[in-house]
């Protein structure tokens, strides 16, 4: 499984539960906006294909039969990065305070359709 650096930490345990259950039975997961090793988005599946990997790993139970966890991805420019920088008066993302706003700002100067879909449930 490919690993990606989450943006912050999981927060809802209920969602991330909710998440291993549909990757453990194959349910269609939304790609994760991601810059290289680095998403901006998808931390809860983030987490929740970290543990379904462990499970489907350790052969837990209801797990034998689930392929290789692999999230989807769509991938932002650097380009559009640095202008979302430059927009929200930051130099790096160990200076955003708000995920969801800096999602909305990289939305909004993106012309890539599939980054602008895979962002629209973080604002």
């Amino acid at each position: 499984m490919t690993m990606y650096n989450a943006p912050h930490e999981s927060r809802d345990e209920e969602k991330v539960a909710s998440l291993v259950e549909a990757m453990r039975t194959g349910q269609s997961i939304p790609p994760i906006v991601v810059n290289g090793d680095t998403a901006i988005c998808g931390s809860h599946r983030i987490e929740a294909a970290v543990r379904a990997d462990r499970l489907r790993e350790g052969m837990a139970d209801g797990w034998e039969d689930t392929p290789e966890i692999d999230l989807p991805t769509v991938e932002v420019e650097d380009s559009v990065i640095y202008a979302a920088y430059d927009k929200m008066h930051i130099t790096g993302l160990d200076e955003i305070g708000d995920w969801n706003e800096f999602c909305s700002v990289v939305r909004d100067i993106c012309d890539d359709d599939e980054v602008k879909t895979a962002l629209s449930d973080q604002v």
